[in-house]
């Protein structure tokens, strides 16, 4: 599950959360890995490594700034549990960045 902000504007941070849920009876040690992206600036970590429980979730925090302005796609993510890619999301996300906020302008 991924939530972002719906108005974003270029030049200005965006974060967005991912969710992941174990589904499974055991502990799972999951590895998200970010892609590269032409349209967005990575602010912070973007890969991440985690234990997670049994039936438990665990949340990811990540902040972008878009560099590029109209319908962009959100940078993507391969999931790996136990060393194996159990999921790299096939829908991509795609959302409109408006051009830089006049009121923020320096």
């Amino acid at each position: 599950e991924t939530g972002y902000q719906r108005r974003v504007h270029g030049g200005e941070p965006m974060h967005f959360d991912l969710n992941l849920t174990n589904t499974t009876k055991g502990l799972q040690r999951v590895t998200v890995a970010a892609h590269d992206s032409r349209s967005f600036f990575w602010a912070g970590r973007c890969n991440f490594e985690t234990d997670i429980l049994p039936q438990q979730e665990a949340h990811f925090h990540y902040t972008v700034i878009p560099i590029q302005t109209g319908m962009v796609t959100l940078p993507a993510f391969d999931i790996r549990a136990g060393g194996r890619v159990v999921l790299t999301p096939a829908d991509k996300v795609t959302i409109f960045v408006y051009p830089m906020n006049k009121s923020t302008r320096t």
